[in-house]
């Protein structure tokens, strides 16, 4: 009698075993499914922070795109950013380096407002360019008329900027008194360099609004990119 039963019970629950069973495999199946393969040369990438993996090939289309190791091709995610958190607009990994791939372009960490083109029709006029502040660093945007360096001979078009008697022949001693006007929204204007050691000619150099204090009247502020610092460059040296 009590076999009776025990058999009895199997075959009743038997199909609902089975269609357990069948539902995990079929949860499996949907789950492998899911993933996509990369190219060879390519890696996964992190839609969210732009990280890749190159450790896989396999990627989940709802989290991950796929992009080549030592660039950004991707259009999603186009901009290569480098070990400074800026970012290389032609999707280029800095040498040897596996970078990361962003939706945006960024300013370096050190840069705290950016120039923005008003008119580009007449662009040679005063206020063609304006300066914009941001919450939060590093500064992401995604426009054409954004920069977060200009050369010299722009910041007499930026409102706010500053004013050159030859506008056409802007000398050392033109920028200055700019610079110790500072006209920025945010942080120091100063020019920028990869090192104090590769300077050549100052005038040269582009122009940013950067972290650090002011200089005295008698030096130029220069940021030191390697120094990760604002320098003060005497005049007389």
């Amino acid at each position: 009698m009590v076999l009776l039963s025990i058999i009895t019970l199997i075959i009743i629950i038997s199909p609902f075993i089975i269609l357990f069973i069948f539902h995990i495999i079929s949860q499996k199946k949907n789950t492998s499914n899911s993933l996509f393969n990369c190219q060879n040369d390519e890696c996964p990438t992190n839609l969210i922070d732009g990280q890749k993996d190159c450790s896989r090939s396999n990627y989940n289309p709802s989290i991950e795109i796929c992009n080549p190791r030592y660039s950004c091709t991707n259009p999603i995610t186009p901009y290569a950013l480098n070990t400074d958190l800026s970012t290389n607009q032609y999707g280029i990994c800095e040498i040897g380096n596996i970078c990361p791939c962003v939706r945006f372009k960024q300013c370096e960490t050190f840069i705290l407002s950016t120039f923005q083109i008003n008119n580009e029709i007449e662009f040679n006029t005063k206020n063609s360019i304006s300066q914009k502040s941001y919450e939060v660093i590093p500064i992401q945007y995604n426009d054409e008329r954004t920069y977060c360096k200009i050369p010299v001979s722009w910041i007499q078009l930026s409102t706010p900027g500053c004013n050159f008697i030859d506008t056409l022949n802007i000398q050392l001693d033109d920028i200055i008194p700019c610079l110790q006007l500072n006209p920025c929204l945010n942080g120091v204007l100063a020019f920028v360099t990869p090192s104090m050691e590769k300077i050549d000619d100052i005038l040269r150099l582009p122009l940013a609004c950067v972290s650090g204090e002011l200089c005295n009247t008698n030096e130029i502020a220069i940021y030191d990119i390697s120094q990760k610092s604002l320098q003060c460059y005497n005049v007389s040296n």
